[in-house]
């Protein structure tokens, strides 16, 4: 029988929280990123030190910091780590190879692939999809996410982006408010969006009141009341239903502009950023995924058709 090649290796246990621990610098970082006690990552750190015979940190007051010898063991620890993620994904989507996993935002999925969801055996035949909706951005490692649809710049890094629309935010509201002139709006609730920081331009009432103020008539109007929403599906809602004035992306709303649910009125409106196809640049061409894409890009235009 041969000798077993990894003798003397310490616990993968103990190297993945070695790892954690170096990267993080921080005991209670690791502990809240691996879901342990701070007292059992000490614990598997100091059993590694004695088995190794070698002093890993230096214990400060609220830092842990690398010793020379840490540092050569944190480098090949982490690629190691790294080497077997990487084969973990990969394994993974040969066995799900018909799946793919599209993230994006809740107004994007509700306005405009779910209304499309029909067309997608015929762009993408035998593709299992699953929409991961939410507001956070999601690592497109294949296991959380394949692609995604983005706002933003499109600038970022280790991806291809292609822009699917350009963004306009115009001033929603329901028929029965009677919206037609800037200043109606001194009279009517506003709705807010609680966009996320790295939504640039801002997309708000205050930018709007300034675009839109070119003869002082909105000088008064107080553009910070009103009700702030976490996700613009809802905001679109209560606009629909009466209850107040929304700044929304004109495409994504094309559906109740078109059939008179909502109403955008006033021409000034807010240039935002586009709405982007991501993939990573290391499956840019990976056919389930161009299928996906396609799929994709016609539910935009579909939508876009709609757009005045």
């Amino acid at each position: 029988m041969s000798a077993y090649p990894f003798k003397g290796l310490p616990s993968l246990t103990a190297l993945k929280t070695f790892e954690a621990v170096a990267r993080l610098g921080s005991a209670k970082a690791a502990s809240d990123e691996l879901f342990v006690t701070p007292t059992a990552i000490s614990h598997q750190l100091k059993a590694l030190e004695a088995q190794l015979d070698v002093l890993l940190f230096v214990r400060l007051s609220r830092q842990l910091v690398l010793t020379p010898a840490g540092e050569q063991l944190f480098e090949a620890v982490h690629m190691g780590m790294q080497w077997m993620h990487n084969g973990v994904m990969a394994l993974q989507r040969e066995h799900h190879s018909n799946s793919v996993i599209l993230t994006t935002v809740p107004n994007i999925a509700t306005r405009i692939l779910i209304p499309f969801l029909g067309e997608l055996p015929v762009y993408a035949p035998g593709v299992a999809l699953r929409l991961h909706i939410a507001h956070t951005l999601s690592p497109l490692d294949g296991l959380q996410a394949d692609v995604a649809i983005r706002y933003g710049s499109g600038l970022w890094p280790d991806v291809d982006s292609t822009l699917l629309f350009h963004n306009r935010f115009v001033v929603a509201a329901s028929p029965s408010l009677g919206l037609k002139k800037p200043t109606d709006l001194l009279k009517l609730p506003l709705l807010h969006m609680a966009w996320p920081e790295r939504v640039l331009p801002p997309i708000t009432w205050s930018a709007w009141k300034q675009a839109a103020n070119e003869h002082g008539e909105l000088d008064e109007w107080d553009t910070e009341a009103g009700v702030v929403f976490s996700d613009e599906t809802h905001a679109i809602s209560a606009a629909i239903a009466g209850q107040g004035v929304a700044l929304v992306s004109e495409t994504v709303v094309a559906q109740e502009l078109q059939s008179g649910l909502l109403q955008a009125p006033l021409e000034c409106g807010l240039d935002g950023c586009g709405s982007h196809w991501v993939v990573p640049k290391s499956r840019a061409n990976e056919a389930k995924l161009l299928a996906v894409e396609a799929w994709v890009t016609a539910a935009c235009a579909a939508v876009m058709g709609n757009v005045a």
